[in-house]
């Protein structure tokens, strides 16, 4: 279930990490999205690790999962704005709540400064 080709090379991507992105098949493991108790996993934000992966960007089902946008403490997760892959989720905009974590991240920001 990879992006399109001209999705990801739309994307402001290092070279690495476009190599990666085309050779990790981890996104294919949609069974992800099904993990609905995920959000109750609040120690989710602790997991710095997570930005690296990249290719969760390509579990497109992830947007699914509305209860995602309940995760508040996510914000926390400062190196999740490293993921720049995230935002190819076209489908991902379709979670309206999600924009809501938009100011939650600003409050947090302004928390972390």
């Amino acid at each position: 279930m990879s992006l399109p080709l001209e999705t990801v090379t739309a994307l402001t991507l290092r070279p690495a990490v476009l190599i990666m992105l085309r050779d990790i098949m981890l996104c294919d493991v949609i069974v992800l999205c099904d993990i609905i108790v995920l959000c109750d996993i609040i120690v989710l934000c602790d997991v710095i690790v997570l930005c690296d992966i990249i290719v969760l960007c390509d579990i497109i089902v992830l947007c699914d999962v509305i209860v995602l946008c309940d995760i508040i403490v996510l914000c926390d997760v400062i190196v999740l704005c490293d993921v720049i892959v995230l935002c190819d989720i076209i489908v991902l905009c379709d979670v309206t709540v999600l924009c809501d974590i938009t100011a939650a991240l600003r409050l947090c920001n302004s928390c972390h400064t």
